[in-house]
């Protein structure tokens, strides 16, 4: 399964010996200025290598106590094989310049600018990220592959993504831990756009709510007919940002399907979603909403 856009969302990428070091310094000396960014360099690459167990030992304990490592792995679906040895190599191209670091007692900030490889747009050429295909290349094979990547890096030409990322980060035992605060879970909010017909009155029970990763939960919504006539009505569903259609699962909606309303009636119907359990980290919030189509009879 080809899950390399996920990555991209969250920025993920690095490596420490390209790092250029141009920071809006807070007062500190340079070689503690540099303690947070040994600790996330290696954390982004092996989450863009996807190599999971190793970027789980980067993570503060508060978030550890809330996921278990064999959790994390297995939710995120680490590479391994020869998938895991290309998208460590791949890593290796990334460029990442520290921007701004700020530390608060045993709290820090910081802000790094990133240069990664585009892995999706080379995925037609890397087996669309088949682990089984790549698995059964010959050595010959690979190394071929290998080769094609560092020329291709040499000429210029792996396509390249630039983002900017914030990382939290807390002291733990005199050295930083990533925080991804886990714990304080995801806001999702909701929101209609209904037709300016008069015909119908929509709207959600509760605007907001706060979901954890890989654990279902449930929406309702107040429909009304505002007419003196049935109407039938149905929803198209939109998330923001459109990325987050990959990790959210509607498992039940009653309303993607035509329902009808008798004169002035009003209906609340529910709706279940599954936040999956890789759901970018940082990402703490997105937007649904519900657009509200229209038929009178």
């Amino acid at each position: 399964m080809n899950r390399w856009r996920n990555l991209l969302l969250i920025a993920v990428l690095a490596q420490l010996s390209v790092v250029s070091a141009v920071f809006l310094w807070t007062g500190r000396s340079q070689p503690a200025a540099w303690e947070t960014v040994q600790v996330v360099i290696p954390y982004i690459k092996a989450s863009y290598a996807r190599d999971f167990r190793e970027a789980y030992g980067f993570i503060s304990s508060d978030d550890r106590r809330v996921t278990d490592k064999e959790s994390y792995i297995r939710e995120r679906g680490a590479y391994s094989g020869f998938a895991l040895e290309l998208a460590s190599k791949l890593a290796g191209f990334i460029r990442a310049t520290p921007v701004e670091e700020k530390i608060d007692g045993e709290r820090a900030q910081l802000k790094l600018q990133l240069s990664f490889p585009d892995a999706d747009r080379l995925s037609a050429n890397l087996l669309g990220w088949d682990e089984e295909r790549l698995d059964k290349l010959s050595p010959k094979e690979r190394s071929e592959l290998i080769e094609t990547l560092d020329r291709w890096r040499k000429e210029g030409k792996i396509p390249m993504v630039e983002a900017v990322r914030d990382f939290e980060l807390v002291r733990e035992d005199k050295s930083w831990r990533i925080f991804l605060d886990w714990a304080a879970g995801i806001r999702v909010s909701f929101d209609t756009v209904v037709p300016g017909s008069l015909l119908l009155q929509a709207k959600p029970v509760l605007k907001e709510v706060t979901v954890t990763r890989g654990k279902l939960f449930n929406v309702f919504f107040k429909v009304k007919n505002l007419s003196n006539r049935e109407v039938t009505t149905w929803i198209v569903h939109h998330v923001e940002p459109k990325e987050v259609n990959e990790y959210l699962e509607l498992v039940e909606c009653n309303l993607l399907l035509p329902v009808s309303l008798q004169p002035g009636k009003e209906v609340e119907y529910p709706s279940s979603y599954l936040l999956r359990g890789d759901f970018a980290e940082g990402m703490k919030q997105f937007k649904v909403t519900y657009e509200f189509k229209v038929e009178q009879r």
